[in-house]
């Protein structure tokens, strides 16, 4: 077999493996994170007088989850996925 489409191969390999433990770590994680922002938001809310409805809260919590650290590398695994898959 070609040396080249081995390598392919394996790098496919190893990139389909990050991804998935990435994913996996996300499905874990992510959710208590969630709660753990919302909880906070919630609180600041409170001390700061801000009056924040809960819809206000959930927004301003779901803004932190895009750029949350889980969500980082996912991005960062799934760039390395299609940058594998587009090589061949």
């Amino acid at each position: 077999m070609d040396s080249e489409l081995v390598n392919y191969f394996k790098n496919l390999r190893v990139a389909r493996k990050k991804l998935s433990r990435t994913m996996e770590s996300v499905m874990k994680n992510e959710e208590a994170m969630y709660k753990k922002i919302l909880t906070q938001e919630r609180q600041m809310s409170r001390e700061d007088g801000l009056d924040y409805t809960d819809e206000e809260i959930e927004a301003n919590a779901m803004r932190q989850m895009e750029t949350s650290p889980f969500r980082a590398a996912l991005k960062n695994a799934q760039d390395e996925f299609e940058e594998a898959l587009n090589i061949g």
